[in-house]
């Protein structure tokens, strides 16, 4: 089974290290599971974007929202199951967090919404996902997965309470395991010209910013996260 993570940029010069944590994370626990990423702007041409999707055969989309994209995005959600009718599609992000309830309620192509921080809860839907697949069940069990509201079988909306937060100790290290292209290519420039880098992580809601300053512990890749302030 395939998974891909989209998201859909505001510029072609961003990235998104959401999407890439959520891999990184999934893979410390299902190493085997195929996680493919797509990142696509807002300026692309809608149908490059339905292009690369269908091309790629996912069984399984989970696109990241934001106030930037969303419009975007539910546009492809309905163009995706168009040519993929049998993919199963989730969002995750800020922009449908709040209202999961509602935005299943408008979205009928929309199998769930994960709320809040996805690494935990994206990797036990595709543990939930990789377990149907292998006993070829007919249905899908999501009782055990904390922070998802999903379409039921029967048609009706169920919300289970929040997932737990993870310590940032637990999470994959964006300078490593989680890092976008765009890190990648930047950090070789950044490091002889600096002695530290502010990196800003938005967790939950884009208006509760945590920041962290790094000096040589952004080379070094130091065991435990420090310097946490909010």
């Amino acid at each position: 089974m395939k998974f891909l993570l989209a998201a859909i940029n505001a510029k072609y010069i961003h990235s998104n290290p959401g999407v890439y944590s959520l891999r990184a994370f999934a893979r410390t626990k299902i190493p085997w599971a195929d996680i493919e990423i797509g990142e696509y702007t807002i300026n692309h041409q809608m149908d490059l974007i339905l292009q690369d999707i269908y091309r790629r055969k996912p069984d399984f989309i989970g696109f990241s929202c934001y106030i930037w994209n969303i419009s975007y995005i539910m546009e492809i959600v309905r163009d995706v199951k168009k040519v993929l009718p049998e993919v199963e599609i989730w969002l995750g992000g800020p922009e449908v967090s709040y209202d999961a309830k509602k935005v299943l309620t408008r979205e009928p192509d929309v199998c769930g919404v994960m709320r809040g921080e996805g690494e935990l809860t994206f990797t036990e839907l595709v543990r939930a996902y990789l377990k149907r697949e292998e006993l070829c069940a007919a249905s899908l069990d999501l009782d055990h997965i904390p922070g998802i509201t999903y379409r039921a079988e029967n048609g009706g909306i169920v919300e289970h309470g929040s997932q737990r937060l993870l310590s940032l100790d637990e999470i994959p290290r964006a300078a490593a395991a989680a890092r976008s292209p765009a890190a990648t290519a930047c950090l070789p420039l950044i490091k002889p010209c600096v002695s530290g880098v502010w990196t800003w992580y938005s967790r939950n809601c884009s208006f509760s910013w945590t920041t962290r300053f790094h000096r040589s512990s952004l080379w070094t890749e130091p065991s435990t996260v420090s310097g946490i302030t909010r």
